[in-house]
């Protein structure tokens, strides 16, 4: 369970567990969409899940990846209580959805539940600062720095395409391939049918604070 739950006083777990619901949505299935009335949180158990923006343009950007003990749809603004994004499965997955009024209910008395939701708050407010930042920087530096991300959530092995990798960056799927070659034939990655292994994470740091170019990235544009 997240950190969260388990400051829970006595009576209000006991009614959020009378009150919650274990899901299990398929791949690709829809969880929550953006702009719906946020009214439920999520916690994912099992595999994983993608929360989406979808832009004025019709495009479709991949904000992040939720994986087993994150919580997403945690809404706490009274005076606009809406999904920010749209969450979607990627893989089967296991979910224990739970209601937010009992949960800012218990959070009006309790100090260590403050403490830890405002905890988790900042990291996702400073990972957005960074993601937001990242926006101004060159093809490699995204990329590098995508992977870099990906590799405190997953570890050296990470499990996730270069389809994906590019969505996060925000480039194409062919520029992220570009880039994934040179890094591997810098040693810094070795590449797998759908998974990507860090060889050299100080390289790869590197790459992204911008201070070495991968083979073959001269050719990326900056947008």
């Amino acid at each position: 369970m997240h950190p969260v739950f388990s400051q829970f006083r006595q009576t209000n777990w006991v009614e959020l567990l009378h009150r919650s619901r274990l899901e299990e949505p398929q791949p690709g299935e829809t969880i929550c969409r953006e702009w719906q009335r946020a009214e439920t949180g999520w916690l994912v158990l099992k595999g994983e899940v993608k929360l989406l923006r979808h832009t004025t343009k019709g495009q479709v950007l991949l904000v992040d990846l939720m994986l087993p003990g994150d919580l997403f749809g945690a809404v706490f603004y009274a005076g606009h209580p809406i999904h920010p994004v749209t969450a979607v499965a990627m893989k089967r997955a296991q979910t224990f959805a739970f209601p937010l009024d009992v949960l800012i209910d218990e959070l009006k008395t309790n100090d260590l539940l403050q403490m830890a939701l405002l905890e988790d708050t900042c990291v996702k407010l400073c990972q957005s600062i960074a993601m937001r930042g990242l926006g101004l920087e060159d093809v490699p530096v995204r990329i590098a720095s995508i992977l870099c991300r990906l590799q405190e959530k997953f570890g050296a092995q990470i499990p996730e395409t270069r389809a994906i990798i590019a969505e996060l960056a925000g480039t194409t799927t062919e520029s992220a391939i570009r880039i994934t070659r040179g890094l591997e034939k810098e040693g810094v990655l070795r590449l797998k049918r759908g998974s990507i292994e860090i060889l050299s994470l100080e390289r790869l740091s590197q790459c992204a604070g911008g201070s070495f170019r991968p083979l073959g990235s001269q050719m990326e544009e900056s947008v």
